[in-house]
């Protein structure tokens, strides 16, 4: 049994065909929207609880920071991800250099967001840098994780 060479035309056909189904893939992976907003209002409510009762912050921090792993860890299991409506995450979604890129956007907003907050020396200025990071998170954040996964499915 003797195997041909595919034409040019049909090579260039089969890439582009794994190329597109590369990126449904990635976009499949895309978290849900109401993660983005379940997320944003958590960090409002959290920087509210912590600049309106101090003495709760040690507590709510340990809270928080466990309800953040869950969710991680949970999106990252086939049954966490089912439940929470992801349908599939690629092995790594990306390379790291990708991932990096996503925490030091994010971490970049919200130094800057802290920083303007506390030069101001604005009242209640964790409410508000909760409001604009939680906004950021909300708005922003599915369009960050959508320009990512498209560089990922395209490296």
């Amino acid at each position: 049994m003797e195997m041909t060479e595919p034409t040019p035309e049909e090579a260039a056909r089969a890439l582009r065909e794994i190329g597109q189904r590369r990126q449904q893939v990635y976009r499949g992976s895309a978290s849900p929207r109401w993660m983005w907003i379940l997320a944003g209002v958590l960090v409002v409510a959290y920087c509210t609880v912590s600049d309106l009762f101090p003495s709760s912050a040690l507590w709510l921090s340990w809270s928080f920071t466990a309800l953040v792993l869950v969710m991680a860890v949970a999106g990252r299991t086939r049954l966490g991800s089912s439940l929470l409506g992801q349908r599939v995450r690629p092995t790594g979604a990306g390379p790291i250099k990708l991932r990096l890129l996503r925490v030091l956007v994010s971490l970049a907003v919200g130094v800057a967001c802290g920083l303007t907050i506390h030069l101001l020396h604005v009242p209640h200025g964790q409410i508000i840098y909760g409001v604009l990071f939680g906004a950021y998170i909300v708005l922003l954040g599915p369009q960050v994780q959508a320009w990512l996964l498209d560089r990922a499915a395209r490296s």
